[in-house]
């Protein structure tokens, strides 16, 4: 069932992004595991920076494959403390966000803005020229 409007998913895109990079440098998380979320929170960010919804910036990909493309962000994170060595808190957090993002992935609402022809002021339509 999808129930979350793209502008709430697009805040918590943002907002999620953020917290990916600061968390683990307020933590003093060891390095490695620091860049490897770093890289990731950048990842989120320009998802949602090139999506085309209501806070995308760059509108150049379809809400339809950023949900896809956060569904595998979410099992990356979920998976994250298996590949990295991460401190507790910093294991919980990751499989938090995981979770967070394969949620809003299933349950953003797809607007006429995931379809083809469509952008942000709606579907494009055709004027005949009346004379």
């Amino acid at each position: 069932m999808r129930f979350v409007p793209s502008l709430v998913h697009g805040v918590a895109d943002y907002v999620s992004g953020a917290a990916i990079l600061a968390v683990p440098v307020i933590v003093q998380e060891p390095e490695p595991a620091r860049h490897v979320m770093m890289i990731i929170g950048n990842l989120v960010l320009l998802n949602a920076v090139l999506t085309n919804y209501e806070l995308g910036i760059l509108p150049v990909i379809l809400l339809r494959l950023h949900l896809r493309i956060e569904a595998v962000f979410s099992v990356l994170m979920i998976v994250l403390p298996f590949i990295v060595t991460l401190s507790l808190s910093m294991a919980v957090m990751t499989r938090v966000f995981g979770v967070m993002f394969l949620v809003l992935a299933a349950s953003t609402v797809l607007s006429g803005n995931s379809l083809v022809g469509h952008d942000r002021a709606g579907p494009r339509t055709c004027r005949s020229r009346q004379e």
